[in-house]
Parts: structure tokens; C-alpha cells; sequence
């Protein structure tokens, strides 16, 4: 399950044979926002996705994000869209169901590509944001950052 928007794929967990179906595709990194519980409980699956990133080549960065965002610091929030504002990297962002990674990205297309707030919030909703929490924590933030100056 993952939606695309130019050089940023987003969505669930994937299986290994999905990231070499990724990396066949042109991505070239992988920022895995699930929580060190939530890999941790994932167990064997994990370790064999961090493998298959190592095998393939793929550069893993991961960041903690923690399944209630209203937990999510702001420095966290700020790392992630600073990751998301390198275009040249085909990258796959993703978390355990795919609406944490919605939510980052829609972050990403109103602070770094100035799109509205509404429309990034419809974007988001398509691709697995959840209603309620998820749509606040995405106001709040985008309230706190803005469009970038320099864009």
C-alpha cells in the first residue's frame, strides 16, 4: 500500500521483496518513522528489513516517531521535514500502517513545496491519515513551521 508524489513514495511497513521491488524502482533510501517498540514487537521481520536495505543498498535512516503524535517533539517533526526537503533522493517513507508517513509528508508539501494546508490535508487523508489526533497534531505543526522562506 503506498502512494507516490514525485521523488517520495509513502506508506506501511514493506515486506523485504518489496524493497527490492523498490530499489528496482530508483529508491535510494528508506526513513522507517515506526517507534523502537514498534520494530521491536516486529522482531524477526525487522531485522530482515534492515538486511534487505543493507543488501540492496538502500540508506536507512531511522527516525522515532511514537504512535500518539501528540508525543512527537518538535525537533523530531523538524528532522523529518528537513530529511523530506532533498528532492534528488528517490526516498520511501514509512511507519508501521502508513498514516504516520502521511502525515510527514503532507508536513514536507506545505513547509517545503508551499502547498496549502487544505490541500495537504486531502492529500494526507487519501494516502492514511487518520481523522481526529493525526489531523490536529498535522495543524499544529504546520502552524508552528510554516512554508520555508528560502523555497
Amino acid at each position: 500500500n503506498v502512494s507516490v508524489s514525485g521523488n517520495i513514495w509513502m506508506g506501511s511497513a514493506p515486506a523485504p521483496d518489496d524493497l527490492d521491488l523498490a530499489a528496482r524502482r530508483g529508491i535510494e533510501r528508506v526513513i522507517d518513522l515506526r517507534s523502537s517498540a514498534e520494530r521491536e514487537v516486529a522482531g524477526r521481520a525487522t531485522e530482515e528489513f534492515v538486511a534487505a536495505c543493507q543488501e540492496l543498498g538502500l540508506e536507512l535512516l531511522e527516525v522515532e516517531v511514537p504512535e500518539d503524535l501528540s508525543a512527537t517533539r518538535n525537533s523530531t517533526v523538524d528532522e523529518v521535514v528537513s530529511l523530506l526537503a532533498d528532492h534528488e533522493s528517490r526516498t520511501l517513507l514509512l511507519c508501521r500502517d502508513g498514516r504516520r508517513s502521511a502525515v510527514f509528508f503532507a508536513l514536507h508539501r506545505i513547509v517545503n513545496e508551499d502547498v496549502s494546508v487544505e490541500d495537504a490535508l486531502i492529500e494526507a487523508r487519501r494516502c492514511g491519515m487518520a481523522p481526529g489526533e493525526d489531523e490536529a497534531f498535522l495543524l499544529r505543526q504546520s502552524q508552528r513551521l510554516g512554508p520555508r522562506s528560502d523555497s
